[in-house]
């Protein structure tokens, strides 16, 4: 046995969606973010964050607010405190800190004398280039130190659903976040896996890590030729490590190796390593809702727990089409839109977490355009209802559009209930407020074009929020900006 295969290897934890669900995350008066930050004026490279007054809005609950600037080997440069007052946004963004080039991260601390419940700062990331536009939500924070003594934490993990398209112009890239505390050298293991089913494994040499410091993985740079060796073909990449201090998940996505286009999504827990709890079901689901997208895709990635799968979709009168664990699957969306997913394992109840994701371009966009990547989990019945949604909006010089899925084979069916959408700005604590009735919605296929009227107070970026009494609404926001590159969301 190879001892020191063993003191690198991460140590399996097990995930409980029931946990999620129910909020059990104990006690949190502090609620964080950490994002990738990058500025490069020159290049037109830009990071906006979009922090958002979810916890007075949602739940009356005031916070204070601080956020932190550093670099990239997690030395500090920068502080400020903050609070909402007469708004109910804050972008944090090149302007804030009055900067020209950087490359470092942001931490976003909300703070409050009651109990937050969600550990998560209500933060959106934008990343602006030349052409490219996407958003990514909360994905890494620094633990609090009573969740290290309590020993609720993830530190050591294999993440995964990580779509590489790497090519002569693009190379895929992740960020990993280091916590407060020092990590020492490593050897992380990074796997990627191809739409035929071929396999590249390597080990890497990972220095020691300062507090705070991010890590940049450029899987070109540690595999020989690997845009010939995927040929055009899609891949997943995991990567298993060891951070101190922090949540493991990371940045993941692809960019012009030019730097004028990048998308980015967050990775997921590889469950084939970590383990999950089960839902007693036979399936789960997932809408695929009228997105009007080009070269659509259902990505299911690989790393799910070990077993035989099933999937299928609402609007083929195909049997199911069965598939293995550690296969990676690029379903591809041609004219069916606005229709529902269902997976399931055979001969099993179903894991209560099985992550999927979609991607696609606009219609406006251009060969050379990088497809956005959004990632998901299938739903099941032990999801609860869920009536509020909030997420991210562009200003009036980008198309912005709510697209709603309806997860009705685990609700019932959608009847008459009104949706009530609110459109928050980031100039004050006003918002916009609009009732569409079940006839306007089904009238567009559960699909809202914002008036460009409705965005004319957003300087940079805003926030909506969706009530309705409908508990099986699936909400994703969509930003487009003159380039048809889109930047999407899935509501929270």
């Amino acid at each position: 046995k190879d001892k020191n295969n063993d003191k690198n290897r991460s140590n399996s934890v097990l995930i409980s969606q029931k946990k999620n669900f129910a909020n059990k995350h104990g006690f949190h008066y502090r609620s964080s973010a950490q994002f990738y930050f990058v500025i490069n004026k020159s290049e037109s490279i830009n990071t906006s964050l979009i922090l958002f007054n979810y916890f007075q809005i949602k739940n009356q609950n005031q916070v204070a607010i601080c956020v932190t600037l550093r670099d990239s080997k997690g030395k500090f440069v920068d502080r400020r405190h903050l609070s909402f007052g007469k708004q109910n946004i804050i972008v944090v963004n090149d302007g804030f800190w009055g900067l020209e080039k950087h490359t470092g991260s942001v931490e976003v601390e909300y703070f409050s004398l009651k109990n937050l419940v969600i550990p998560y700062a209500a933060v959106i990331g934008v990343y602006e280039t030349v052409s490219g536009i996407s958003y990514i939500h909360t994905y890494s924070r620094c633990y609090s130190k009573h969740e290290i003594e309590t020993g609720f934490t993830v530190m050591e993990s294999c993440e995964s659903n990580w779509t590489i398209r790497d090519s002569s112009s693009i190379e895929s890239f992740t960020i990993l976040h280091n916590g407060y505390l020092k990590a020492e050298e490593q050897i992380i293991k990074i796997k990627i896996i191809s739409e035929k089913g071929r396999i590249l494994e390597k080990d890497h040499l990972l220095k020691s890590l300062n507090p705070f410091e991010i890590v940049e993985i450029i899987p070109q740079k540690i595999f020989e030729n690997l845009p010939e060796w995927l040929n055009n073909e899609q891949a997943n990449c995991s990567i298993e490590f060891k951070i101190n201090g922090a949540f493991t998940r990371t940045l993941v996505g692809n960019r012009t190796k030019n730097n004028t286009d990048m998308q980015v999504t967050h990775s997921n827990f590889a469950y084939n390593h970590h383990e999950t709890d089960f839902v007693d079901t036979e399936k789960g689901f997932m809408p695929y809702p009228k997105f009007n997208v080009k070269e659509g895709q259902i990505n299911i990635y690989p790393d799910m727990p070990s077993g035989k799968y099933f999937f299928g979709y609402d609007y083929s009168d195909e049997k199911f089409t069965k598939f293995s664990s550690g296969q990676y699957i690029s379903h591809k969306i041609n004219h069916n839109q606005n229709f529902n997913i269902s997976l399931g394992k055979v001969d099993s109840y179903l894991p209560s977490r099985i992550p999927i994701g979609f991607s696609g371009k606009s219609l406006n966009a251009s060969n050379d355009i990088i497809p956005f990547e959004i990632s998901l989990g299938i739903c099941s019945s032990a999801r609860p209802k869920k009536r509020f949604w909030w997420g991210p909006l562009g200003n009036k010089q980008t198309k912005n559009s709510l697209v709603i899925g309806l997860l009705n084979d685990i609700y019932g069916d959608y009847l008459d209930q009104d949706l009530i959408l609110r459109i928050y700005n980031d100039q004050n604590d006003e918002y916009k407020e609009k009732i569409y009735s079940a006839n306007e919605l089904i009238a567009e296929n559960f699909r809202i074009e914002i008036p460009k009227e409705d965005l004319e107070n957003i300087e940079n970026f805003g926030m909506y929020t969706v009530f309705s009494q409908y508990p099986g609404f699936f909400v994703y926001s969509l930003t487009e900006n003159e380039k048809g590159s889109i930047a999407i969301e899935h509501g929270f």
